[in-house]
């Protein structure tokens, strides 16, 4: 396709059909298509069940190609899309997560599913050094902290429960 056609469709992110073309022809100069879908789903209320599916595939095939830069908190964005299957689909691709990935935890209603998810998926000692060993847990808000207790209830000392508010 076009260079100049590409182009035009990357200077307008609006639509689904963008973001199809552009990844089929792997067109994305600064590496930052991944982090526009995302914030097109975080903005967009009226998203169509298969709009998703749509971007899972996107989403699976920019992480697969390395087209995303490292620095980008894309577990953040996916939590903040409210939307399980794009959660589940940035997790599952073993993106690197940082420690404002794992502060937006705290976002989730219920992080059972999430929690389980990530430690299923190769997150088990980043989750446990952040939250037990960095002891981050403390900060925890009710429902991601009594996932975590539960999860991490051998790896929790005396001394940090009594750190702990419940």
């Amino acid at each position: 396709m076009d260079v100049q056609i590409l182009k035009t469709l990357y200077e307008n992110l609006e639509s689904i059909d963008n973001f199809i073309i552009l990844s089929d022809n792997n067109y994305d100069p600064d590496k930052k298509l991944l982090e526009n879908l995302l914030y097109l789903f975080i903005n967009n209320d009226l998203i169509q069940c298969k709009n998703v599916f749509i971007a899972c595939d996107i989403i699976r095939k920019l992480i697969y190609q390395k087209n995303y830069k490292e620095n980008v908190c894309y577990l953040h964005l996916a939590i903040k899309t409210n939307i399980y299957d794009i959660i589940e689909t940035v997790i599952k691709s073993k993106i690197n997560i940082n420690i404002y990935d794992l502060d937006s935890l705290n976002l989730i209603k219920n992080p059972l599913n999430i929690i389980t998810l990530m430690i299923e998926n190769g997150y088990d000692e980043k989750l446990k050094n952040y939250f037990i060993v960095n002891r981050n847990i403390v900060d925890a808000k009710h429902n991601l902290l009594k996932v975590l207790l539960i999860k991490y209830k051998n790896n929790i000392s005396e001394d940090l429960l009594s750190y702990i508010k419940i």
